[in-house]
């Protein structure tokens, strides 16, 4: 059988809360230590997609799995679409 693998090792909260909490804790440094381990490649893929959404006029725009947001703000931005 598997073993159950809490982050927190806490008892008092789900393993849904306990990764919360774990990401709420690495995600503002997260974008910082991205953009140095690709150097810089993140920003350029992620600029050329937004651009290739821009260019199709959407009127709707999801980003599923999100992470830190970056992908679905600047699509928000460049575009005139509504966010889901």
């Amino acid at each position: 059988m598997a073993q159950e693998v809490k982050p927190y090792n806490e008892e008092d909260s789900s393993k849904k809360e306990q990764v919360t909490k774990m990401f709420d804790t690495i995600s503002g440094e997260y974008d910082g230590l991205n953009r140095m381990i690709s150097l810089g490649l993140d920003q350029k893929w992620r600029a050329n997609v937004v651009d290739m959404i821009a260019a199709t006029n959407p009127d709707t725009i999801m980003d599923i799995a999100t992470g830190t947001g970056d992908l679905v703000i600047q699509m928000a931005q460049k575009t005139n679409a509504s966010n889901l």
